[in-house]
């Protein structure tokens, strides 16, 4: 893992092995700091965990046709955000010379469709199938 730089937004990771940078945002660290609008990351998750998250996701390529990474955590048995989130995502930066960043998704909100799930995750072992039943059911 590599830091590069602390600034005003946050923490700059990388590159990863694909050439990725990664920048752990402030405002999904701190309630204070969004307004309470935006999902956050579970104080048990540091910064560095969540960047080797982003970096699996790159490595094993969970991207959907949107370009967009997903990611999971110790199997999906790990919450990630402070509202018990277990799924995270990393959508696309609209320039491609921004860094990455990402934030645990609420069950409600837009999630990797359910061929992903099988594909990436299910189908390789990497969440169980009663998982893998629970986040295509929008349960978890």
């Amino acid at each position: 893992m590599t830091v590069m730089n602390t600034h005003n937004d946050g923490q700059l990771f990388g590159p990863t092995l694909s050439g990725k940078h990664y920048l752990s945002l402030n405002y999904h660290r701190s309630r204070t700091s969004t307004g309470g609008k935006k999902s956050l990351w579970d104080p048990n998750i540091s910064r560095d965990t969540e960047y080797n998250i982003f970096c699996t996701a790159d490595k094993k390529n969970w991207q959907d046709n949107k370009g967009d990474y997903w990611g999971i955590h110790n199997q999906a048995k790990t919450s990630l955000g402070t509202e018990n989130e277990i799924i995270c995502k990393f959508p696309h930066p609209t320039n491609q010379q921004d860094p990455w960043h990402g934030y645990p998704l609420h069950t409600y909100s837009a999630r990797p469709s359910d061929d992903f799930v099988r594909k990436f995750w299910a189908d390789t072992n990497e969440i169980s199938r009663g998982m893998a039943k629970k986040i295509v059911k929008g349960l978890i």
